[in-house]
């Protein structure tokens, strides 16, 4: 395939929200189709009725009474039935076009959203062995059974910092099908004939013609319009479309300090079709709406049973069903299954790891100087300043004189009180010799870590009442985080290596 695209991505609406719009276009090449050689494509008759639709078959061929075609007719040899060849000589073109979009969150919130739509437009040639209004040989650009449009979005939404409920789901537009004829009629033996929409009005049979005005008054919706659009013509490939779909998922996880967990663990209840469990909840299993599933509705429009030799026309039976995509019809239904996550992470956190590679290093160097300060960096860097971001920024935030000094204030003396607590730690750690104990010394350096934490607590609540909703806003996702002290009591502990955060549930809501 030969393809092309492009992709935008920014922020809109004073950096409020996230927004990417992506386009794609392809040339799909040598796409498969499958031809019977031993067709015969000689034209024996005609059905002026339908458009004069080839029939590949002689007159006694068909069965009068049923309609039955013996193809041998439409055989170049006739010791063959089918005799399939499989190319790959047909091409198709999609576009398709996307916009995402999404809130800009400034830190742990409490609801979050995403929300995107696609355009796709598919043209394919397909063979007229798999749908034909004439000589099965044919092949004809067409639209492709897919649906259009498709509209995906996402919700989280945390109540009471207990449980966090998060959604997805979309809505995507029905797939596209066509109205054919139950039984061989051009006599290529398949049943692969498009049927043709007879007029109501201008049908002679009046049995038939009654029939059809009844399915035309009871059907609703597009498969109404596909039939009254095509009234007097043989019905176009994919000219019908069905009802639009749905589809979901639903999670719960819980907060695990609030439940008393275990600090590196998680739950997380999960389901799976939840629309169709509300169905089922709501209206009862003989009154199903359909929610939740993915409706295929009946193509099949006429019946053939019988064909007048004389007048050399089939003889049809209205299927009064036809476009009807009931879910008390439907034989298969997406099912319903919950599932039940509950997460361990096993390993030691990230510090501790950290800690225990750089004691090991030391032990094999003779420079404790140098080593000392390797550690009151690790320490100190652990926990991100968000004031030294703020700083640099200053220009950008358009921060006043007063917010600055006072920033600047603040950072001085966090340096300050970060810098006496990790230099005795520090100090402690370059002079250990080869008999220390890795469990008491994460344990001196997770209780200089918690006192760095606390201290930070106290600086971000005053630094977010120095800054304006408007400053918060252009601050970076893991700066905004900076200044959650729900997030900073999280890493108290240290980060685990699979789970998020240290002692929380890890409800990040960023967009």
């Amino acid at each position: 395939s030969v393809r092309t695209n492009f992709s935008w991505t920014g922020s809109i609406l004073d950096a409020r929200f996230n927004t990417t719009l992506e386009g794609t276009y392809a040339i799909n090449r040598n796409q498969s189709r499958s031809i019977d050689i031993n067709f015969n494509p000689q034209e024996r008759f005609v059905l002026s009725g339908e458009e004069r639709r080839p029939v590949f078959v002689q007159t006694s061929s068909i069965v009068p009474a049923t309609g039955a075609i013996a193809s041998r007719d439409a055989r170049v040899s006739q010791a063959f039935s089918r005799v399939s060849e499989y190319r790959s000589d047909l091409s198709s073109r999609s576009a398709q076009l996307m916009l995402r979009i999404s809130p800009i969150n400034r830190g742990v919130t409490r609801f979050s959203w995403n929300a995107a739509y696609t355009y796709m437009r598919v043209r394919e040639q397909v063979s007229g062995f798999s749908s034909t209004d004439g000589n099965p040989i044919d092949v004809e650009w067409a639209q492709s059974a897919q649906g259009p449009h498709q509209i995906s979005y996402g919700f989280r939404y945390t109540f009471f910092k207990l449980v966090q409920l998060g959604w997805n789901g979309s809505f995507r537009s029905g797939t596209a099908y066509t109205p054919g004829i139950i039984g061989d009629v051009n006599g290529d033996g398949y049943s692969n004939d498009r049927a043709y929409i007879f007029n109501p009005a201008s049908t002679p049979d009046v049995l038939f013609a009654s029939a059809m005005q009844q399915l035309i008054d009871n059907s609703r919706g597009e498969a109404r319009q596909c039939l009254m659009k095509q009234l007097g013509t043989i019905a176009a490939r994919n000219s019908c479309r069905g009802p639009w779909m749905t589809a979901g998922s639903m999670n719960l996880s819980i907060d695990r300090v609030k439940f008393r967990l275990p600090n590196r663990t998680s739950m997380q209840f999960s389901v799976t079709n939840p629309m169709g469990a509300f169905d089922l909840l709501l209206h009862g299993n003989g009154k199903l709406r359909g929610w939740g599933q993915n409706p295929a509705p009946d193509p099949s429009l006429l019946y053939v049973r019988g064909f007048e030799p004389e007048s050399k026309q089939y003889t049809y039976e209205v299927n009064q069903r036809f476009g009807a995509s009931r879910p008390q019809f439907v034989q298969q239904r997406s099912p319903v299954s919950m599932t039940i996550s509950f997460k361990v992470d096993m390993g030691p956190t990230r510090e501790r790891q950290m800690l225990q590679q750089q004691i090991t290093s030391a032990m094999k160097e003779n420079d404790r100087r140098g080593w000392e300060s390797n550690y009151r960096s690790m320490g100190a860097s652990g926990i991100a300043n968000p004031m030294s971001t703020i700083l640099r920024s200053q220009d950008s935030l358009q921060l006043t004189s007063v917010q600055a000094d006072s920033i600047a204030s603040m950072n001085r003396r966090y340096t300050y009180r970060t810098d006496s607590l990790w230099t005795p730690v520090a100090r402690h750690f370059a002079a250990l010799g080869a008999d220390y104990r890795m469990g008491t010394e994460y344990d001196r350096y997770i209780q200089a870590r918690h006192d760095q934490i606390d201290f930070m607590i106290n600086v971000v609540l005053a630094l977010r009442e120095l800054l304006t909703p408007a400053q918060r806003r252009k601050l970076s996702q893991s700066t905004n985080n900076m200044l959650d002290p729900q997030y900073l009591r999280a890493m108290r502990n240290g980060n685990g290596m699979y789970l998020p955060f240290g002692g929380s549930v890890g409800f990040n809501m960023g967009g």
